[in-house]
């Protein structure tokens, strides 16, 4: 599904238009899980001299400023990760391309085995997305620790 948005990302950039409100909201994904890039309202075609055709709130600009990046998703393989902070770079110039991130997600989907490394959550994760209180952080992993420990149940169970 990654690779099939990272690519219509890669056709729209192609087409010289920016999305400018790319989010899950606006894919559509058919039962054969096949997924279009919908809701073009703030979309807009770049013209050559067009320097800066970023678009996001404030909040977020802040939040990079300082260096806040999203802690892994639960059981996202490492090298999946490493493309989102890849994507998430301060400076521009420093972030892939589309057509690097397709070629990207291609690899990781001809060699499955780079996705079966996964980074699990810290206390440090935790504080990074605002959680400050020790006992609030202590439930928070012990919950993720259960719910995986369920999770790998179900799985064994199912095989």
């Amino acid at each position: 599904m990654l690779r099939g948005i990272a690519a219509g990302m890669k056709y729209l950039c192609d087409m010289n238009y920016v999305h400018r409100d790319l989010a899950a909201r606006n894919i559509l994904v058919n039962s054969n899980l096949v997924c279009k890039v919908s809701d073009f309202g703030l979309s807009r075609f770049l013209e050559d001299d067009t320097s800066d055709p970023t678009y996001t709130s404030s909040l977020v600009i802040n939040a990079i400023e300082q260096d806040y990046r999203l802690p892994a998703p639960m059981d996202c393989p490492s090298a999946l990760h490493q493309l989102m902070l890849d994507c998430w770079q301060k400076d521009r110039n420093n972030r892939p391309k589309f057509s690097q991130t397709v070629s990207t997600l291609d690899k990781m989907i001809r060699n499955p085995n780079s996705l079966k490394t996964t980074t699990p959550l810290s206390s440090w994760d935790i504080v990074r997305i605002g959680v400050t209180l020790a006992g609030h952080q202590k439930k928070i992993l012990n919950s993720i620790q259960s719910m995986r420990a369920q999770m790998n149940q179900i799985t064994s169970v199912e095989v």
